[in-house]
């Protein structure tokens, strides 16, 4: 079957229009891989090394994130002030005893109630007036630990906000802690390519940088293992304090 010279003109021009494509998609590619390696320079990695907290994040995209996150978690924290676990039990306790002295007292009345009926069935005992009274006590008090527990509830909601914030600033350290490692296996982003050993001078020149390069990571490093693993003792801990708040609403005595 012969193909015409039309045809065979098509199918070339197609073929090139794909390779043109497809060499347009692999440079995209390669420029958002550069991009991603976030092409900072040795001395930005030198500044960073000396920074505390998120400052020490050289790679601007990640510190673009952290900071929201940063300030998310500053936030859920300001906003735990006041609803401790310490204070959300001494109040309901606080409650709880008084119940149990009410409760006390209407044990009491009712042993008083039985000795007056022995004495005088037809009369009204003191004890009965002492048990309503104890009672209307107790309902008010009830009310108290319905209110108390509603508090207990929203200092949940507050401890889980700050639980999921500090993990998610601890995710940024973490993924930070990752990009150091690409940081050192392509070292060529920051600091140029490697020159040949034969041209001996800028291959010192570049190892030097390289090394410099390497002592900058290994601190920030040391500054995001630190972090991530405060954060994560941190995080834990506002999840401890959930999981108490949570068994301190299911109180019903003391």
């Amino acid at each position: 079957m012969k193909i015409s010279k039309k045809s065979a003109w098509t199918n070339l021009s197609k073929s090139l229009i794909k390779n043109a494509r497809l060499s347009i998609l692999t440079t995209i590619t390669l420029l958002f891989l550069a991009l991603s390696a976030q092409g900072q320079k040795l001395e930005d990695f030198k500044k960073c090394a000396d920074k505390p907290g998120i400052s020490t994040l050289p790679y601007q995209k990640i510190k673009r994130d952290a900071i929201p996150l940063e300030s998310a978690k500053k936030k859920a924290f300001e906003a735990t002030k006041g609803y401790g676990y310490d204070k959300m039990e001494d109040e309901k306790d606080a409650i709880l005893r008084k119940i149990k002295v009410e409760k006390k007292k209407i044990v009491d009345a009712k042993k008083e109630v039985v000795e007056d009926k022995k004495a005088a069935p037809t009369l009204e005992s003191p004890g009965e007036k002492k048990i309503k009274a104890a009672d209307k006590k107790i309902s008010e008090l009830d009310r108290e630990v319905v209110a108390i527990n509603r508090k207990i509830d929203v200092a949940i909601d507050k401890f889980e906000t700050l639980q999921e914030a500090r993990g998610k600033v601890r995710e940024i350290f973490e993924d930070a802690d990752g990009e150091l490692t690409n940081t050192i296996n392509r070292p060529h982003v920051h600091i140029g390519p490697k020159p040949s050993s034969s041209d001996r001078e800028a291959y010192d020149k570049w190892n030097k940088k390289y090394k410099q390069l390497k002592s900058y990571v290994d601190k920030i490093g040391d500054v995001f293992d630190k972090k991530a693993r405060t954060h994560r003792e941190q995080e834990n801990g506002a999840g401890n304090v959930v999981t108490k708040l949570n068994t301190l609403k299911r109180k019903t005595e003391i």
